[in-house]
């Protein structure tokens, strides 16, 4: 086990690794000659493939009866806060009480990170009936150190918002009213710990905010060791409701420097 830095900070946790071995004295040598892991080895041996294989690239949809076991939850991942059933073709959320900050789970669903050049998409349409209520995208580490990108309501009017949260402290980074109330398409790239984030209701993308620091949300800021993912996320916060947020797809890439 190992972890792959970033600005000498690890995102994606302890990853199991393959690297070259010799024995001297009955002891492992790991890598002999070079003296750490890379990043690509070549094995004398018949190459293997499996029916279901990790890619660098994600593109999940919600046709299906179960959701993508690619997806993982925040404790476990049960129907109390989702359904494919609802809306035949999309993952409906339920703004349930529970909220990302908890300790337990709430109505989440991600990808793990895998790589620091990525961008990750979805198209979420919700429409807020209280203050309380959001949806959208979550960059997560854990319950008191992620980055939200979320549509909420505020003072009447629909709006979308990043919020940083920081050890238990959160800061809104942005905002930004939003014009209908369809598919609203969020875009976020990282690229070496840095991000920036989009939203596109009509034809174009519009800049929301740039320059996003996400070293806050590694292993060596906020602890841990299971690594960052990104998914889609909706919430009461800690009050009742009976509301939802519809996600159309969830698509994560490897960005081409």
């Amino acid at each position: 086990l190992a972890s792959r830095p970033c600005k000498k900070h690890s995102s994606m946790g302890r990853e199991t690794f393959i690297a070259k071995t010799i024995w001297e004295n009955e002891w492992p040598v790991i890598a002999p000659g070079i003296g750490h892991l890379e990043d690509t080895v070549d094995i004398p041996l018949e190459e293997c493939r499996f029916i279901d294989e990790i890619s660098e690239n994600d593109f999940i949809t919600f046709c299906e009866a179960k959701p993508d076991k690619r997806l993982v939850g925040i404790g476990k991942r049960n129907e109390s806060f989702y359904s494919l059933k609802d809306n035949p073709g999309v993952l409906r959320l339920y703004t349930n009480k529970e909220q990302i900050t908890d300790l337990g789970t709430s109505a989440f669903l991600g990808l793990r990170q895998k790589g620091y050049e990525f961008s990750v998409k979805t198209a979420v349409r919700f429409i807020p009936q209280s203050d309380n209520e959001t949806a959208g995208l979550v960059l997560f580490q854990n319950n008191e150190n992620h980055l939200r990108f979320e549509v909420m309501k505020k003072a009447g009017e629909i709006c979308f918002v990043v919020t940083s949260c920081i050890h238990g402290e959160e800061r809104e980074i942005a905002q930004t009213p939003l014009k209908r109330k369809g598919f609203l398409t969020i875009r976020l790239q990282c690229c070496d710990q840095c991000a920036r984030v989009w939203i596109k209701e009509d034809n174009g993308y519009i800049s929301v905010a740039e320059n996003l620091d996400l070293l806050a949300y590694t292993t060596e800021e906020a602890g841990g060791f299971v690594g960052c993912t990104v998914g889609v996320y909706a919430s009461a916060n800690g009050t009742e409701s009976t509301n939802h947020a519809d996600f159309a797809w969830l698509g994560c890439e490897v960005m081409d420097r």
